[in-house]
């Protein structure tokens, strides 16, 4: 039998088995980790038999023992079905959760058999009723389109449509840097190669400084922070290379939460002493957060440990923290100083930048080359990647017997959908919209008086000539008037 618990944070189900639940909880208090957003379930089984008392979390009924899943030759078509059409993307399984929102394969469907598979952050629905965090969401994603750097995952889209919220993600095929230090933790019960560690964080600093310097239109600095750096948030690619997302979610977040002084916006184990005290972020805030992921990575271990919240907060407030070869008394002085230049109380005595880190921690020590991290990431998660590959590869197979869906959807364009006003009372749908009538070719006279025709669409064709063309056509027409006068 199964017993299944679910997280009261995300909404995450786990199962425990009876074999684990006898040999850990029964008779004894246990704490389970969330494994979606990482929050602590409290097992509390001296009560007797199960179901236990449990703290954030809440038992389910017991299930029985899965039979082993058909191999594909032996599913149905009916297992690669999507669960949802909104605009142009279907919308597949869950493959990952958080307290923001669950994760979902998704794949872009276009004119002339185009297709794209992407991953679709799917908002709470507690989330997607609030109106301010949704208009602060989608004002976020648009500066996130301007962050381009190969270590940020790319916002593709983001879809506003019958109660969903959807932030279009680029696919990254790899696992999350916070997954990968639990298994070389806890499985492996080694420590993370010391150049594995240098080329991950490098990677993660190269992609904070994007989002640091990131400009508007006009080329003016956008002045992003991320405000919420830390493994969960970093995804080492099978291809070795590490990529930061979820940048400007945390500000929204906070938008919507202000009513609550007594809740401090961010991961406990992860800010930085000014973010505690809710004063103002900046570069440097996000610089102390890398400081800590880059602690951890080279200890193998967590920095701030504390069943309560407030209490790894107040570890973090207390300063004194102990240098990463305290436990591991191999590694060179020079990387203890650049950790814990980064862990700085005082912003000041820190780096000025990401960059400057990242400049510091490549002189410190040399870092793996991306083929080495694959090697790393597919050894790690070789069963998790080959489950995901299996997955995309049903996504991508999955035939579509609708028509062809017409290229007329724009990033961000059902924004219109949140922000614009409710219909009339009695009105259920609005009005379809009008199309202009496809204009007659537009004739031209060519070099040697022969017409030639240019058709025209609703934007008309005379908006697509380029200035040099209109002028090359106003001095033929002069050309040929004039030997048309001389004649």
């Amino acid at each position: 039998m199964l017993f299944t618990v679910e997280c009261a944070t995300c909404a995450k189900r786990m199962s425990v088995p009876e074999e684990l639940y006898e040999k850990r909880v029964r008779g004894r208090a246990a704490l389970l980790a969330c494994r979606g957003c990482g929050a602590k379930i409290r097992l509390d089984g001296t009560a007797g038999g199960p179901p236990p008392k449990v703290t954030g979390g809440l038992w389910l009924e017991q299930q029985p023992e899965p039979e082993p899943a058909p191999d594909a030759a032996q599913r149905d078509s009916s297992a690669r079905q999507p669960i949802a059409r909104i605009g142009r993307y279907a919308l597949f399984e869950q493959f990952a959760s958080g307290g923001m929102a669950t994760v979902h394969f998704g794949r872009l469907d276009g004119a002339g058999g185009f297709q794209r598979v992407v991953a679709i952050k799917r908002l709470l629905p507690q989330l997607v009723k609030n109106e301010d965090f949704t208009q602060m969401l989608l004002k976020e994603a648009r500066l996130a389109a301007r962050v381009r750097n190969p270590n940020v995952v790319p916002t593709v889209d983001v879809v506003a449509s019958k109660g969903d919220v959807l932030l279009v993600l680029e696919y990254v095929h790899g696992e999350s840097l916070s997954a990968l230090c639990r298994t070389q933790a806890r499985e492996r019960k080694e420590h993370i190669p010391l150049d594995v560690a240098v080329g991950v964080m490098l990677g993660v600093l190269q992609g904070l400084d994007a989002v640091h310097e990131a400009t508007d239109e006009q080329g003016r600095p956008l002045g992003l922070v991320h405000r919420d750096i830390s493994p969960p948030n970093v995804i080492v690619g099978a291809d070795g290379h590490t990529r930061v997302l979820d940048f400007g979610i945390a500000k929204a977040l906070e938008h919507i939460e202000d009513s609550n002084p007594n809740r401090v916006k961010g991961k406990a184990g992860y800010m930085s002493p000014e973010q505690i005290r809710g004063e103002r972020l900046t570069q440097r805030s996000d610089v102390f957060s890398a400081g800590i992921m880059l602690w951890e990575l080279l200890a193998t271990r967590r920095l701030f440990t504390a069943e309560a919240e407030t209490e790894r907060m107040q570890k973090i407030l207390d300063g004194g923290y102990p240098t990463p070869s305290t436990y591991r008394p191999e590694l060179p002085p020079e990387l203890d100083r650049v950790a814990m230049r980064a862990l700085a109380l005082d912003p000041e005595q820190r780096f000025e930048n990401c960059r400057e880190f990242a400049t510091a921690l490549e002189q410190a020590a040399p870092s793996a080359s991306a083929r080495r991290i694959a090697e790393w990431v597919n050894d790690l998660a070789a069963e998790n990647l080959a489950l995901r590959a299996r997955m995309v590869a049903e996504v991508e197979t999955w035939e579509n017997a609708g028509p062809d869906l017409p290229l007329n959807s724009t990033p961000f364009a059902a924004e219109a959908a949140i922000l614009m006003t409710p219909p009339p009372p009695g009105t259920t749908n609005p009005p379809p919209p009008v199309h202009a009538p496809p204009l007659a070719p537009l004739p031209i006279i060519a070099n040697h008086g022969e017409s030639v025709s240019v058709a025209a669409s609703p934007g008309g064709a005379a908006s697509r000539l380029t200035p040099l063309v209109v002028g090359a056509l106003i001095l033929v027409g002069m050309v040929v008037t004039a030997w048309v006068a001389l004649r």
